[in-house]
Formats: C-alpha cells, structure tokens, sequence
C-alpha cells in the first residue's frame, strides 16, 4: 500500500487485537484519512521475529504478556532483533510497574490497554516515531563526532629539531625531515614549491631577470599551451580520462582549460581530491604525469579553468620542468 504507515501489533489476546486495529483505522482519531495504515497482527511473540527478519515495518505495538514471552524478557527480546524501529508497550493494570521498566530498554512509549482511545494510540504512534527519529540522528551525529575526533593527531610537548638543517628526531630516535614528521603525526598534506628567498639562492638567473620581478610572481611563470589529458588520482579506467588544455606553467603549479562538460568532483579526504595531468613538453618531447592538488576552479558555459598546486614531483620531471622554464625566459 502506497505511502502507507506499517504496524507490526504483537498481541496474543483476540479480542484485544480487534479493538486496537478498530483504533489504529479509524479515520477521526488522527485527523486526517489521506494517511494509510497497514496492521500486521501476529499472536506469538516468535512469529513477530520471524516477520521482522523479512519485512521492514514503522512501528511495533508489543504486548508484554504473550504465551512464547512475558514481561521484559519480551522487550530485551524484540529490541536485540529490531533496533531500528520504536517499540510502543501494549499492557494491563498488572503491568505497568514492568512498563515503566521497558522505558530503559529502548521503548518509546507505553499505553495501558484498558485506558487507550484512538486519539491516544494515534498521539503515542506519531510521537514515539519522531522521537526515536531524533534519538537516531543525535546517535549519528555523536558517532561522526567521535569518529572526527579520533582522527585528529595532537602534537604536544618538546620536539627534537636540528638548529641547523631543521630535521626532527623522532621516537625511534632517527632525523627525518619535517614534513615527513608532520604528515605521520597529523591529518595534514602537502604541496611542494619554492619560496621567493629559495629561488634566489638556487636559481639566482631568476632573481636577476628583470621580467621576473616586474610581474612579482613567486615562482617562474610561462604562458603556454600545450595538450594534456586530465583524470582523477589512480583512475584506471583510461577512457574516463578527459582531454584539457594546459594554458599557464610554472614550477610551482600550473592552468589547464576543460571543456564545460567535464565535472570536477571531490570523491573524499586525501588523495581523492588529487588529479592527474598528462603532457609533454615542447624540448623533450616526452610526455609524463604529474599529480596536482586543485586550488581554484572557475567554470563558465564553454569550459572550466582549474589552477592546480604540483604535489610529490619526481626529480626527472622537476628538472626539465625547470630547464623549459630557464630557457623559455632567457629567451
């Protein structure tokens, strides 16, 4: 039945069962008769079990005096097989001390069946569901809460560093470099480049080159147009690569122009966000890859312009990228 609200009722007495399913239809009770409901009766409480196993409902109604069960037992029972759907109790007089008890086994409501009208039914069928709705998204949200903070690393406390090449000591008590340390010891990555004082001191043809330092840009910078395929970080599937157009290359990063009708898309934390660029330069002739970590996207109806940091370059790559670069601006 379409858009129809599911009762699994768990009631033994006939009679009893009769006059709950005359409550749960009646049209008055609950305001409205645009909304369906569907009763599943069942006398045992392993029938119940049985039922649940294969179906999906939306609320239990459970009797707490059945002839396979009695009293918690049948609540410990039922909530150790069904924990994602609100149990309402369905007891007598003689009850209701043991009612109040299923309250802290997970039972939304409980309702003494020789006290119950439909409007009381209704009330305590849509209350309890949105109150374990609530429950389970407060669940949830504790549970990611815990899970983010488990992965955050914390440093703390005194740090061996040399004053001279800046490596730190780890607990091994071997020097490894910064980054290294960094990255095994936090959630964080990196990108490489070099610095405006770096360039000076390894490249001092950058530094003197007037062209350089009129644009003010902290790395060599070429305008460039070379074919490229692009795809996300260990695409194997060589078709879903996408052909792009580097448009701007520097030793720090670089520019690539992708038709509009590609989709960047981030598919987690970490590497996922990587892509990859394949392309050859003019000199070499070669092609090779580089992974990149996007920075900037800007999309417009006829393409997509994505400026993107250069991540773990290889020294092969690094130095022709380089040598392109000396020459191109010596020119």
């Amino acid at each position: 039945m379409e858009n129809a609200l599911t009762i699994l009722l768990v009631e033994d007495n006939k009679t009893d069962a009769v006059l709950i399913e005359e409550m749960i239809h009646d049209a008055d009770a609950h305001g409205s008769s645009d909304r369906n409901y569907e009763l599943v009766h069942k006398e045992l409480l392993c029938d119940a079990l049985k039922y649940l196993a294969e179906n999906a409902v939306d609320v239990i109604l459970l009797d707490l005096s059945l002839p396979d069960s009695k009293g918690l037992d049948t609540v410990k029972k039922m909530g150790e097989r069904e924990k994602n759907v609100p149990i309402i109790v369905l007891t007598g007089l003689d009850d209701e001390a043991t009612a109040i008890q299923a309250l802290q086994h997970s039972v939304q409501d409980y309702l003494n069946k020789n006290r119950t009208d439909s409007t009381l039914l209704h009330r305590s069928i849509k209350y309890s569901i949105e109150r374990f709705n609530n429950i389970r998204e407060k669940e949830r949200l504790i549970t990611e809460l815990k899970e983010a903070l488990d992965n955050i690393k914390t440093l703390s406390g005194l740090l061996p560093i040399c004053a001279n090449c800046k490596n730190i000591r780890n607990d091994d008590g071997y020097w490894i470099q910064v980054e290294s340390y960094l990255k095994s010891h936090s959630a964080l990555d990196f990108t490489h480049s070099i610095c405006p004082d770096c360039v000076k001191k390894l490249y001092p043809e950058f530094s003197r080159n007037k062209k350089v330092e009129g644009e003010k840009r902290r790395h060599p910078r070429k305008t460039v147009s070379f074919p490229a395929l692009v795809g996300s970080h260990g695409l194997e599937d060589k078709a879903l690569l996408q052909t792009a157009l580097v448009v701007d290359i520097s030793l720090g990063g670089l520019q690539i122009l992708i038709p509009s009708t590609y989709e960047f898309k981030k598919q987690g934390d970490g590497d996922a966000s990587r892509m990859t660029i394949t392309f050859a330069l003019p000199e070499t002739k070669k092609p090779f890859t580089i992974e990149c970590v996007p920075q900037r996207v800007f999309r417009s109806d006829k393409e997509t312009k994505i400026g993107a940091s250069l991540v773990d370059a290889d020294v092969e790559m690094y130095q022709n990228l380089q040598n392109y670069l000396t020459s191109s601006m010596s020119a």
